[in-house]
């Protein structure tokens, strides 16, 4: 989850200089849309947005009431519904009237643009706390002034009907001559608890401009809180059953629960069979079943207060599984300064949090490092409750996330299973499918290695091959006497026959290389490229362009019909061209001549092998007048 937030951080810092510029009414363009990012209801029923160029009309489907935000630095729109509120976007600051949406716009990263909230000895947010001390202003509290738009947010499902004062004066004191607007938003009409977090987070982010990061937030509490709900359920599976669960109070004789769909369905979501009593009755016939008691009773404290409040008795432990296992809990483990329950200000914005709460008393094997938020056991004397103050501000930044102010939610679901309660198979498969998975991975690691290295080695031949090539269509041919242009066969025909020769063999070099050739469906290698066996040792080729030492070992490759049938054809082409001189005038050379080329090692004695075995192509004259011939000549 820290990943998750660091990343959403950063990409909404990377969006933030456009989303929160206001455009240049100079250079206001009527074609741009200046609302890239856009929201739509997904799970929730209580509003609904449209989008246009300049200006989105926000409407609130449960009260009616219509918001059109226009971009500031655009015209204010032509056209707007009757009775729509116009408030220019993004708001630059906020005010609550409802502790609950402080919550949404801190998740959203607004901390610093609220300007006002109710009396802060109830404010559960400990980064708040550490804003300006005298109450209740945020933190106009040192008398500053402002001129410009704000926007007070009201949660009407905790505020009573609408319409009802949001606090005191609202049109004196802090507030007096500041062009406010009141915003009521709703969310009783949503059960699902990811409904009710995007009934608020979504509309709350387009009137800052930060719709983005919003849907961004909202995939990550989607995410983490069907996983948690699926390795919940596996946790069950794998204990026998699910846990059942009493959520409920009692009040004037009768017990009953509050928002019941909401608490039936976070149950749910935990891995629980919930017990939920949406018409209050005077019997605790219904709570027999129950495994866990969550307790709702205003004013309990203790387990004495709950014994109390019930009618419970120490004969009714035999009656009540919850009771005999000590397995009673309230929501108020966190409250502020005034006894303000925390539960009560941030469930809605945090689901994926409430819901680990519940998961992890029931089956502790679900991130077992888990330290509960708002349950608290009054059966254990140890769980007592925490006041919140500023000391639990992550680092004692004002301006830190509020995932910071939370743990870390794990889930990985498929080893839910193994560290709830593993059954035997588990325990035996799952290391073998690890191992399994292991070996794959090294041997397509292996196999992937020595092709690549295959790869590059056909690679250093091809090149080594085609230096030699380009080396033997440059060179000049040379006789073996003093180094000149050969001559002979009168009046330069020699040289011309030498040149046609070391042409002749050159065509032969290429001679089976085109796909389908017949010649190259019969030999290995073409008789003077001579790389037949592999390299015995990597190394560096000579500045002619072939390798040197004992890089690689040269041997002629064994000719076929149509190789010899190219050689006869040109062996007359080379006797017509002279080549007889170039064979008289190596006959007529001393043995002391000849000696040099006994000493030209490997190449040499290729040629002299590949030209015995073309039956005589130029009876040494290669050897004599080639590329090596010369080469090995020149070095004497």
């Amino acid at each position: 989850m820290a990943v998750v937030a660091v990343a959403i951080l950063c990409s909404s810092l990377v969006h933030l200089g456009s989303a929160q510029s206001c455009a240049n009414p100079v250079q206001y363009d009527s074609g741009k849309d200046y609302f890239p990012d856009k929201v739509s209801p997904q799970l929730s029923n209580t509003w609904k947005i449209d989008y246009s160029n300049s200006y989105k009309t926000l409407t609130n489907v449960v009260s009616g009431e219509v918001f059109v935000l226009y971009q500031c630095g655009s015209p204010v729109p032509s056209t707007v519904p009757p009775g729509a509120h116009t408030i220019p976007v993004p708001v630059n600051y906020a005010a609550v009237s409802t502790y609950s949406v402080a919550r949404f716009l801190e998740r959203l990263g607004l901390r610093s643009r609220i300007l006002y909230t109710p009396d802060k000895a109830n404010l559960s947010s400990p980064c708040m706390l550490l804003a300006p001390p005298t109450s209740p202003s945020f933190p106009l509290a040192n008398g500053t002034s402002v001129d410009t738009s704000a926007v007070v947010f009201q949660h009407a499902a905790q505020d009573g009907p609408v319409g009802t004062p949001l606090w005191g004066d609202e049109t004196g004191g802090k507030w007096a001559g500041v062009p406010w607007q009141k915003v009521v938003l709703h969310s009783n009409t949503t059960t699902y608890p990811l409904a009710k977090l995007e009934s608020l987070l979504l509309p709350l982010s387009a009137f800052f401009n930060l719709e983005r990061s919003a849907r961004l937030l909202m995939d990550q509490a989607t995410s983490l809180y069907r996983c948690e709900a699926q390795a919940s359920d596996t946790a069950a599976a794998n204990a026998g059953g699910k846990i059942t669960v009493a959520w409920v109070g009692v009040g004037g004789g009768v017990v009953g629960t509050n928002d019941v769909d909401y608490k039936e369905k976070v149950l749910l979501d935990a891995g629980a069979a919930p017990i939920v009593i949406p018409n209050a009755v005077n019997s605790l016939s219904a709570l027999l079943a129950a495994d866990v008691l969550i307790d709702e009773t205003p004013g309990v404290s203790t387990l004495a207060d709950l014994y109390n409040a019930y009618g419970f008795t120490d004969a009714d432990k035999a009656r009540f599984r919850f009771l005999a296992n000590g397995r009673v809990y309230r929501t108020d483990r966190t409250r502020t300064s005034g006894g303000a329950n925390d539960f009560d200000q941030s469930r809605l914005a945090v689901p994926e949090q409430l819901q680990q709460d519940i998961s992890h008393i029931l089956y502790p094997g679900i991130n077992p490092g888990w330290k509960p938020i708002w349950l608290r056991n009054l059966a254990v004397a140890t769980d007592v409750v925490t006041t919140v103050t500023t000391a639990l501000c992550p680092g004692g930044n004002i301006s830190s996330t509020l995932a910071q102010s939370y743990q870390n939610i794990t889930c990985v679901e498929t080893s839910v299973s193994i560290i709830a309660t593993p059954s035997g198979a588990a325990k035996i498969f799952a290391p073998l499918a690890v191992g399994i998975l292991l070996i794959l991975a090294i041997v397509g690691g292996v196999i992937w290695y020595r092709r690549r290295k295959d790869l590059a080695n056909r690679r250093r031949r091809r090149e080594a091959y085609n230096k030699r090539k380009d080396y033997l269509k440059t060179r000049r041919p040379m006789s073996p006497v003093g180094n000149t242009p050969a001559s002979g066969g009168g009046s330069g025909g020699a040289a011309h026959g030498d040149e046609e020769e070391r042409k002749v063999w050159l065509k032969m070099d290429d001679v089976g290389d085109e796909p389908g050739s017949p010649v190259a469906a019969e030999r290995p290698r073409s008789p003077l490229r001579g790389v037949v066996s592999a390299p015995t040792r990597e190394g560096d080729l000579g500045e002619s362009g072939f390798p040197t030492g004992d890089q690689y070992d040269w041997q002629p490759a064994t000719l076929g019909p149509a190789v010899a049938s190219a050689a006869e054809t040109a062996r007359s082409r080379h006797s017509s061209s002279g080549g007889r001189g170039s064979r008289s005038t190596w006959r007529n050379m001393s043995s002391g001549e000849r000696e040099p080329w006994a000493s030209l090692g490997s190449d040499s004695e290729i040629d002299d092998d590949v030209a015995r075995k073309m039956g005589g192509l130029v009876d040494g004259g290669h050897r004599r007048d080639g590329s090596r011939g010369s080469r090995g000549f020149g070095q004497r």
